[in-house]
């Protein structure tokens, strides 16, 4: 146990960095490191957007069924008004 306790300590303290392109100066390994979490970034925006929608388009078509639930409800209660009257 205390053995695959240090390997795993190792591991984590050791773990290479991202690799450099070849001929690439610190510089533009930086930009293309950004560039490649921009681009995640905008996935994940695009995501959320996507879900958002979703749940509108989902709220609009439950909206439809329930107003089409309460339509009933109405007319039988001014039926029933209509009767209470004659």
């Amino acid at each position: 146990m205390r053995r695959l306790q240090k390997r795993c300590n190792n591991f984590k303290t050791n773990s290479p960095p991202v690799k450099a392109k070849k001929h690439e100066t610190p510089a533009k390994r930086e930009a293309r490191l950004l560039r490649t979490e921009n681009e995640d970034i905008e996935k994940l925006r695009a995501s959320i957007e996507e879900a958002k929608l979703d749940t509108e388009k989902q709220k609009a078509s439950l909206g439809d069924h329930t107003l089409a639930l309460s339509k009933p409800d109405t007319e039988y209660k001014s039926s029933l008004q209509r009767k209470s009257i004659r």
